[in-house]
C-alpha cells in the first residue's frame, strides 16, 4: 500500500471527509440506498463522539470554574 493510498483511507475515516464527500456524493446521486444510509449512520456517530467530547470536556471545566465577582 502506498502512502497516496493510506493517506486517502484514513482521510475517509474523518468527519469532515465523510461530511463533505458524502453529501456531494448524495447530490450527484453515486450512492446507493444501502451507501446513503451507511453514510447517513456515520454521521450520526461522528455527531454522537463528538457531543460526548464536548460533555466531557465542559464538566471537566466547569470542576475547575472558580467564579470571582460582586
Amino acid at each position: 500500500m502506498t502512502r497516496a493510498v493510506a493517506f486517502y483511507r484514513a482521510y475517509s475515516r474523518l468527519s469532515l471527509a465523510i461530511g463533505l464527500q458524502y453529501r456531494v456524493a448524495l447530490l450527484l446521486g453515486r450512492l446507493s440506498p444501502s451507501a446513503a444510509l451507511v453514510g447517513f449512520a456515520t454521521q450520526l456517530a461522528w455527531a454522537a463522539a463528538a457531543l460526548a467530547l464536548f460533555s466531557v470536556i465542559w464538566r471537566a471545566g466547569i470542576r475547575r470554574y472558580a467564579g470571582v465577582g460582586a
